[in-house]
């Protein structure tokens, strides 16, 4: 799972494809819509939720990504206009700055606005987090992460620190294995 000062880099990575394609669907549309159906059936019922899908410690980065779409599209559509400058920076870093859309377009579309942090993973709703986030640390550190723990969350050994190319899905496991009891 990716840890969720990450997630927040992904969440506007999708802007990206926004920025060049047109209302037409474009080469959006042959995106992943995972909870697409169950969020188009709330948006026309009454009873819509005030928030969107609920990250899990198993969300894939194709879920991610599709949520990045849908909310993004929302945001555009219901008055966030981005700046080329602003494009070209989402295209380029996949950064954007999210805080720059209207009150209104984030009130539009709070039913597709992600929770990207698994209940689990939220320290407000899991009495058991500062121990298993011990043990999600330890086990990174097992697993060859170059790290130590903090006392918010961890940090690299070194500026230089060699981190193993498959970092996302040492974190996963480990999230798995320490907030899921597998």
């Amino acid at each position: 799972m990716r840890k969720p000062y990450l997630v927040a880099f992904a969440l506007v990575a999708g802007l990206a494809g926004l920025a060049g394609c047109g209302g037409d669907g474009g080469a959006d549309s042959a995106a992943p819509q995972v909870a697409s159906v169950s969020q188009a059936a709330a948006a026309k019922s009454s009873t819509a939720p005030a928030q969107g899908p609920q990250a899990r410690l198993d969300t894939t980065d194709a879920e991610l990504d599709s949520w990045n779409r849908a909310y993004s599209k929302c945001l555009v559509d219901h008055g966030w206009v981005l700046t080329d400058r602003e494009k070209e920076a989402i295209r380029v870093k996949g950064v954007g700055e999210w805080n720059k859309a209207p009150a209104a377009a984030k009130t539009a579309c709070l039913s597709k606005e992600p929770n990207w942090v698994p209940p689990e993973m939220d320290p407000a709703k899991n009495p058991d987090y500062k121990q298993q986030w011990h043990e999600d640390v330890e086990c990174l550190k097992r697993k060859g992460m170059p790290i130590r723990e903090t006392e918010d969350g961890w940090t690299y050994t070194s500026s230089d620190a060699d981190v193993p190319a498959n970092e996302g899905q040492l974190q996963q496991e480990c999230d798995m294995e320490a907030f899921g009891g597998k």
